[in-house]
């Protein structure tokens, strides 16, 4: 009887030993999974982040052109028209700037 006994424990003990070391072995893998899935999730995490840097960067060039426009257009357009000025006209317009210079700065 005590023989018995000292089987079902014995017994007893290598089951609990093998189940330790199947439990070991499953926290191993569950423990690797786990790393591969933090760093594909992270890959992703960092792809979606380049793409919304790509689309705000190019939203901003957009609204950046958009913006300027206007002010490029009338440039030009105030180009165009000094371009175009006759002799008397450009002139005119110089001798106003020559006397604006001389009024601020004195007879130089």
């Amino acid at each position: 009887m005590a023989k018995e006994a000292v089987e079902l424990v014995k017994k007893a003990e290598e089951e609990a030993q093998a189940l330790l070391e199947q439990s070991r072995i499953y926290s191993e893998k569950a423990l690797e999974e786990a790393k591969i899935s933090a760093k594909e999730k992270y890959k992703q995490i960092l792809n979606d982040a380049k793409g919304e840097t790509e689309n705000i960067k190019k939203k901003a060039e957009e609204d950046t052109q958009s913006k300027a426009q206007p002010t490029i257009i009338k440039g030009k357009e105030d180009a165009d028209a000094i371009r175009n000025m006759n002799e008397k006209e450009l002139t005119s317009a110089i001798n106003i700037v020559i006397e604006r210079i001389v009024k601020i700065n004195g007879n130089s």
